[in-house]
């Protein structure tokens, strides 16, 4: 695949792609925030600033999305406002998404035991807890993308 020309990815690649990221844990998360946004249709900026007061668990909804600040560093963890007035919306979350949620949310339980995690109540984070940086999961898509020739 070339990824100037077809900047999006058919099933099967996805399910390559996400099969081979889920088998290491320096990528596990990418796999699901990836999956995540796969399922919702939301951008990077609006998946990797949801925190815990934007998941509604019992309406399984997601309630008052914005997006990641980027005026400032990743590890102050701002959020700003959604990209556009049609961004402000409440996205309905299937079985599957509730799981994924809650398996991250999990992980950043098991992460929080280390004394360098900062829990700032974000959903996708790293293991020290700031916020999973772009350009990061990007690198690792295409990296993972490259080792199952896709």
């Amino acid at each position: 695949m070339n990824f100037i020309e077809n900047k999006y990815l058919e099933k099967e690649e996805l399910s390559a792609l996400l099969s081979r990221q889920r088998k290491s844990r320096g990528t596990h998360s990418y796999a699901i925030l990836l999956e995540f946004m796969a399922l919702t249709g939301l951008r990077i900026g609006e998946a990797i600033s949801l925190t815990h007061e934007n998941y509604l668990k019992a309406d399984r909804a997601l309630s008052d999305t914005g997006t990641l600040n980027y005026q400032f560093e990743y590890k102050k963890g701002l959020k700003g406002p959604a990209k556009t007035l049609k961004s402000h919306r409440v996205v309905d979350l299937d079985d599957r998404c509730v799981e994924l949620l809650d398996e991250m949310i999990t992980y950043n339980e098991e992460k929080a035991l280390n004394d360098r995690y900062s829990n700032r109540g974000f959903i996708f984070t790293s293991r020290t807890g700031v916020l999973i940086q772009v350009n990061a999961f990007n690198f690792s898509l295409m990296r993972t993308a490259k080792k199952i020739e896709i």
